[in-house]
């Protein structure tokens, strides 16, 4: 494959991954572009809000992105359409602090029809306690992105 279209690809995999379903985790090694992939891919489809407990930013123009380490006052201060729906991007998941990851696994249990969740992590043993609120998981590749599980694959 051109190595030009690879970015692309993983974008569209994710893309049509984040419109069937209302969350999804993307889990691949360091550096295979997880993050900047699901983060143009959700830009495309949504406004997208980006929380990353490290205050990294994959893309400079996200909508809005955490100032701070606190996560229930970054989702609080979204400010949800009933017309379309949005995306929080939550990136190294693994890294939240007990309070936040609570909190998640609440936002994956009570889901938000207009707020669609997405979860990334490079360890996937890390998420294994929040699998039943995920529907759909995309693994990340170097070269490629693949939906491993989809909670509509066996409907």
């Amino acid at each position: 494959m051109d190595p030009r279209v690879i970015p692309f690809v993983k974008e569209e995999i994710i893309r049509n991954v984040i419109k069937s379903h209302a969350s999804l985790l993307v889990t691949g090694w360091q550096k295979s572009g997880k993050s900047v992939s699901a983060v143009k891919a959700a830009m495309s489809v949504a406004d997208t809000y980006y929380f990353d407990p490290l205050g990294n930013v994959p893309v400079e123009d996200i909508k809005e992105r955490s100032a701070s380490s606190d996560m229930q006052a970054f989702v609080a201060a979204i400010k949800l359409s009933d017309e379309v729906f949005s995306v929080l991007v939550v990136d190294n998941y693994e890294k939240l602090a007990p309070v936040d990851m609570l909190f998640l696994k609440s936002m994956l249990k009570d889901k938000k029809p207009d707020l669609k969740l997405i979860l990334i992590s490079g360890a996937f043993a890390s998420i294994s306690a929040m699998m039943d609120g995920i529907e759909a998981v995309v693994r990340v590749k170097v070269d490629t992105a693949e939906l491993v599980y989809s909670s509509r694959m066996n409907s």
